[in-house]
């Protein structure tokens, strides 16, 4: 059934909530106990153990199953208009050179890594972790200006690719003026999407970012994950989207420090339909991007990428690990191959000089070597840096 999830700028999107909720964790019942029941997995939409023969997979399940201290159904709020559509005739695939076979590319609004389901394969899973970045303001800008951000994990993206469809699932940071305060705030939301490419037809509004209720702030842990499932006849297309998101919260105001730890529950989302025609779900590619949103009107100036970290020296990188994808050979059948960041392509975010003249300067920059096959950092600058 189709569940209405917000109100205000966003106010529905299609797709499923299991109404059922298990009890909360305990010490004598804690949230182990219930990922390891097949049972209750399957009653409440968890996903699987991947199993000794996926390291990578399971080790991001245990991290994901283990300590939790609250669970939660997927509920919307109101957020900010934050779009991810790109400006009038540019399509994903450009941003991110497609067809480009090298291991570096640039992209003005993406940076990150991205792997491809290689061999004719496909991707049915994608997981990934970071710490939520404190974001600065930086460069030259006014008060009527913002900084926006967003941090995701999802598929799709690294190259052409049939119907430009999107799941992403993630944080977003916003550095508004406050004209009642006379102040700048930094705000932080959490949101899912299925977006796809609208350009022939607007921006339709089943496309727009989703804002959950879930509270997340600087220095907290994120973890999420996307699964691409076969449908029920609940659901208009063969295959769906199970998407979850879990926040670590580590208290260090208590002795000794105490860890919140909530996880929304798996929901279902539904690819949207643009033009009477619904979008055909792809895992052509897995990505972990940090991004600077673009601007729809009557929005009049663009959104600048804000600094990750504090300070106007600060050399602080965002940090992401857990970077895992599931690949099989079709969607619905039985997964055969785990692929980390071992052969991934790394994107560099950069922004035209005021000039408008042909240099460039970085605007986020993925650092190498890269850490270990599952993690990886982004040193953000931000616009004007």
């Amino acid at each position: 059934m189709g569940v209405t999830m917000a109100t205000g700028y966003y106010p529905c999107w299609e797709g499923r909530v299991n109404q059922d909720i298990p009890p909360q964790p305990t010490n004598a019942c804690p949230s182990q106990a219930l990922f390891s029941n097949r049972n209750l997995r399957l009653r409440y939409w968890l996903p699987d153990p991947p199993g000794n023969n996926f390291p990578a997979l399971q080790t991001f399940w245990e991290r994901l199953s283990t300590g939790i201290t609250a669970y939660r159904k997927v509920a919307g709020i109101s957020g900010p208009k934050l779009f991810s559509q790109p400006a009038a005739g540019a399509t994903v695939a450009g941003w991110l050179q497609a067809g480009d076979s090298r291991r570096q590319s640039h992209s003005p609004n993406w940076s990150g890594a991205s792997v491809r389901a290689v061999s004719g394969g496909t991707f049915s899973q994608v997981v990934g972790s970071w710490t939520e970045p404190e974001v600065e303001r930086c460069g030259t800008y006014n008060t009527t200006q913002e900084f926006r951000s967003s941090i995701w994990v999802g598929f799709n993206g690294h190259a052409s690719f049939a119907d430009a469809a999107l799941p992403q699932i993630g944080t977003s940071q916003q550095i508004v003026y406050d004209n009642q305060s006379s102040g700048w705030q930094e705000k932080h939301w959490v949101w899912f999407e299925w977006w796809a490419n609208t350009e022939d037809s607007g921006q339709a509004s089943n496309v727009k970012p989703i804002y959950i209720d879930l509270d997340v702030e600087p220095g907290d842990t994120v973890l999420c994950g996307i699964e691409l499932v076969p449908g029920t006849n609940a659901d208009p297309s063969p295959f769906v989207a199970r998407m979850c998101i879990c926040v670590e919260h580590l208290d260090e105001t208590t002795q000794p420090p105490s860890l919140r730890k909530v996880l929304v529950m798996p929901f279902i989302v539904h690819p949207p339909t643009i033009d009477d025609r619904r979008v055909q779900v792809s895992g052509a590619s897995a990505n972990w991007i940090a991004e600077l949103p673009h601007f729809l009107p009557p929005v009049t100036q663009p959104f600048l990428m804000p600094r990750f970290g504090p300070g106007p020296t600060c050399d602080s990188a965002l940090e992401f690990a857990h970077c895992v994808a599931a690949r099989t050979p079709l969607l619905g059948q039985t997964m055969d191959t785990e692929v980390t960041l071992a052969v991934s392509r790394r994107i560099n975010m950069f922004g035209l000089q005021a000039d408008e003249d042909t240099r460039v300067v970085p605007v986020a920059t993925t650092r190498t070597p890269r850490q270990s096959d599952t993690e990886f950092a982004i040193r953000v600058d931000g616009n004007g840096s």
